[in-house]
C-alpha cells in the first residue's frame, strides 16, 4: 500500500465518512467540530463548530444532509452540506450517549443506538 496523501484532521477525529461523492466529513470529537475535506485533491474545505462531543455520522447524500450525534448533549443535528458551506438545519433530542446514527438514503427516518443503556431510538422527522 502507497500513502498518497495526509492532512491534519482536528484535536480528535473519532468518525469518518463520505458524505457526498468528492466529499470526505469527519466527526473532530475533542474540537467539538465537524470538519469537511475534498478527495481530490486532499484538503480541508470547512468545518462547523458543534459543541457537545460530536460522535457518531450518518450521510443522506440525496439529501445533502450528514446527521451528527453530539454524546455530550443526548442530540443528533442534521448539517446541510450541499453548499459551499456546511450549516445546521435541525436538531433532535436522542437517547442517553448516543454514539451511532444511521439513515436510510432519501429517507425520512434516524435510528439512533445508546452505549448507555443499549436502545435504539427511532426518529420520523
Amino acid at each position: 500500500m502507497t500513502r498518497v496523501a495526509r492532512v491534519p484532521a482536528g484535536a480528535g477525529p473519532t468518525h469518518g465518512i463520505l458524505a457526498r461523492p468528492g466529499l470526505v466529513a469527519v466527526a473532530d470529537t475533542r474540537g467539538d467540530a465537524l470538519l469537511l475535506f475534498s478527495v481530490d485533491p486532499l484538503r480541508q474545505v470547512g468545518s462547523l463548530a458543534l459543541a457537545g462531543s460530536p460522535y457518531g455520522l450518518a450521510a443522506d447524500a440525496e439529501g445533502g444532509l450528514v446527521w451528527v450525534t453530539l454524546t455530550a448533549l443526548n442530540e443528533v443535528v442534521g448539517v446541510d452540506v450541499s453548499g459551499s458551506a456546511p450549516r445546521e438545519v435541525v436538531r433532535y433530542p436522542t437517547v442517553q450517549q448516543s454514539n451511532t446514527v444511521a439513515v436510510a438514503p432519501g429517507s425520512r427516518t434516524l435510528w439512533v443506538a445508546s452505549r448507555t443503556d443499549g436502545t435504539v431510538q427511532r426518529v420520523t422527522r
